[in-house]
């Protein structure tokens, strides 16, 4: 029997879609499974059974013939699938990278932010670069030596909706006074209180 001899393959091939070549004229190899895809941990490791069946098993006696023989394949690396980026649309002022959703079709491996916890201004729309990392989830039987795992991307932030105001509550004043010596006191920390004209003078009358 002239058992084929059989070079490297690339992952992603099952073995029954591996050309079989021989000058053996007096039978035909198959796999016993061909349906088994090698990985590139099996490369030079895992043993496949190439079955020969022999073509005339009348005229010739194959009852002493090994008609199975173990194989051991050398499996590379396929090319990484493309990467599919996610596309982002417009977000809200306060709302953190890490908020935001990732959304894309690529189901060869993960995206996530360099940093998630940056809350992007609107001052930051459409001019600063955030850093989207790509985390393939097999970089074992696929390449990415070559591949831009990193993308840079630009938001746009658009205002968020104002908070409400906590309007404050004067302290009193004895008359002569004016607005301006009443304490303005307020929990809100969004923005700062004044008279408009703290230089009036409140009558007794002017008192709620």
């Amino acid at each position: 029997i002239q058992w084929p001899s059989i070079g490297a393959i690339t992952y992603g091939k099952a073995l029954g879609d591996i050309t079989l070549e021989s000058q053996d004229k007096n039978g035909t190899f198959q796999w016993e499974d061909g349906s088994i895809v090698p990985t590139v941990e099996d490369s030079g490791k895992t043993e496949y059974t190439l079955v020969y069946t022999p073509k005339d098993t009348v005229n010739y006696n194959y009852t002493e013939a090994e008609l199975e023989k173990k194989i051991k394949l050398t499996v590379n690396p396929a090319s990484a699938p493309e990467i599919q980026w996610p596309s982002i649309g417009a977000i809200t002022y306060g709302k953190a990278l890490g908020d935001i959703a990732l959304e894309s079709q690529d189901e060869n491996g993960t995206f996530q932010w360099e940093n998630g916890s940056i809350v992007p201004t609107v001052a930051d729309s459409q001019k600063t670069e955030y850093t989207v990392v790509y985390k393939p989830n097999d970089e074992v039987n696929y390449d990415y030596t070559e591949v831009e795992l990193e993308q840079k991307i630009r938001l746009t932030v658009n205002p968020a909706p104002a908070p409400e105001i906590k309007w404050p509550s004067a302290s009193a004043i004895t008359y002569g006074e004016s607005l301006g010596t009443s304490t303005l006191t307020s929990d809100d920390t969004n923005g700062t209180f004044q008279w408009e004209n703290g230089s009036i003078v409140p009558t007794v009358a002017d008192s709620q």
